[in-house]
């Protein structure tokens, strides 16, 4: 084992993978500004600061296993990494940032492989592709993945306030209240923090199960969790607007407070989802 460490220490300070990793790190520094951009003025993406230190810590915390692993290198890096820069030149050349930021994650993957090998890959992959989570979607392709749910939980929301005897009405597009209208997309607009909440899904699926099956179940439980909670959340907005007087869901701290009830909700709703499948599953 220890043989092992010193040679993945070596490894690191080898110094054609230092000049690698300069080399990426110059290439891609432009990418890098454009996300971290992205990151600071999208509040839907403003997760993605975390996101690569999280990928960090997973790799240190599995540092003694990786150190006591094999340095090999694989030649099937060499072609993830002719692939990651074909990816590139297209996004350069194409001015689009998405496909350049992918090439960023799949150039990692790439360097890992040619210089490390196939053993470490595997020590390392999820924490590699867990960067995927600070890549923003399209917004077009955000939308058409997000706007059907809108309806469904507006629905299952008016419909729970009406059985208390709320008088909200749901019509088409519109929720009706007493003393002002609003648009689904306004009452639903947590919706947007879809990506972050499967990210969140995502890790606790990872650190929270040892076997493949309950990690991806957990995952899969991810997006009903996340509606459960975008019910729960919308029904309380309707409250608080409906009992305030002139009271809109885009006013502070009201935004902020549903965002955090949004991820406090669905993370409970995930830690019970795994408590029952570790008591099924044991």
């Amino acid at each position: 084992m220890a043989e092992n460490t010193y040679k993945t220490e070596n490894a690191i300070k080898d110094k054609y993978f230092i000049l690698l990793i300069l080399a990426t790190a110059f290439f891609y520094l432009p990418v890098l500004i454009d996300l971290i951009s992205a990151w600071y003025h999208n509040p839907n993406y403003s997760h993605g600061f975390l996101v690569a230190p999280v990928a960090v810590y997973l790799i240190w915390k599995n540092r003694q296993e990786i150190g006591a692993l094999p340095v090999t290198g694989s030649s099937v890096g060499l072609i993830v990494i002719i692939l990651a820069v074909l990816l590139f030149i297209f996004g350069n050349g194409a001015s689009e940032a998405v496909a350049m930021a992918l090439s960023l994650v799949m150039m990692i993957c790439g360097i890992i492989l040619y210089h490390f090998g196939t053993e470490i890959f595997k020590k390392t992959w999820f924490a590699v592709v867990f960067l995927l989570f600070m890549i923003p979607v399209p917004e077009m392709i955000y939308l058409s993945i997000v706007a059907p749910i809108y309806l469904p939980v507006a629905k299952a929301a008016t419909s729970m306030l009406n059985l208390i005897g709320m008088p909200i009405v749901f019509q088409g597009d519109i929720i009706n209240l007493p003393h002002q209208a609003l648009n689904i997309s306004e009452a639903c607009s947590g919706m947007r923090s879809l990506v972050a909440l499967l990210a969140m899904g995502t890790l606790y699926a990872y650190l929270s199960h040892n076997r493949s099956y309950g990690k991806v179940l957990i995952f899969i439980l991810t997006v009903p969790s996340a509606v459960i909670a975008y019910i729960i959340q919308v029904s309380i907005v309707l409250v608080v607007i409906y009992t305030s007087d002139g009271l809109t869901a885009a006013d502070e701290p009201l935004h902020s407070i549903m965002n955090t009830l949004l991820f406090a909700v669905t993370f409970l709703i995930l830690l019970i989802f795994g408590a029952v499948l570790r008591r099924a599953f044991r």
